[in-house]
């Protein structure tokens, strides 16, 4: 929920104690909210994650290819699972508790405070042992389109594979 202030009023009442002597002061202060549910994005727009990981509920529970994107940065992460949902929602559960492994995309998270970030399949793959191929290719077509990317690997396969342009 977001909201607004639509009303604030400071009453400030002061007296003074006639046995101790010292003036006493009282503030009351009234704040009115108007709250509004946030609007949510149709199936055809990007889902803006924030910190609500319930958001990639539209996310396939199947095999494949995916991308966080941060908005923002122009940055995406691509990455590959046996179920993209699950994996998708650990990723963003690790970004808000500030444990995520790719230090350049938990330090964007944290200073964005999680705004502007989404998340998409990228590519649905039938066959577990086609994943990391999926991935690979995924990563590779980005870096030829120059896209700026999280992966610290081109092969999406961590540290052990080839280095990746990391702008």
């Amino acid at each position: 929920l977001a909201g607004r202030v639509t009303s604030a009023r400071v009453r400030e009442v002061s007296y003074r104690n006639r046995s101790t002597g010292p003036a006493l002061l009282r503030v009351e202060i009234s704040v009115t909210l108007a709250i509004q549910p946030e609007a949510r994005p149709s199936k055809n727009e990007p889902r803006d994650i924030g910190i609500a990981s319930s958001l990639t509920d539209d996310l396939p529970t199947e095999g494949g290819v995916y991308g966080l994107t941060n908005q923002l940065q122009s940055r995406t992460y691509i990455g590959s699972s046996a179920n993209i949902r699950r994996r998708v929602q650990r990723h963003f559960r690790d970004l808000i508790h500030g444990t995520h492994f790719n230090p350049h995309l938990q330090s964007d998270f944290a200073s964005q405070s999680g705004r502007g970030f989404a998340a998409s399949a990228v590519e649905l793959v039938a066959s577990v042992e086609r994943l990391p191929e999926a991935e690979e290719r995924a990563i590779r077509a980005a870096l030829r389109r120059r896209q700026r990317l999280y992966n610290m690997t081109s092969d999406g396969q961590g540290r052990a594979g080839a280095a990746a342009s990391m702008v």
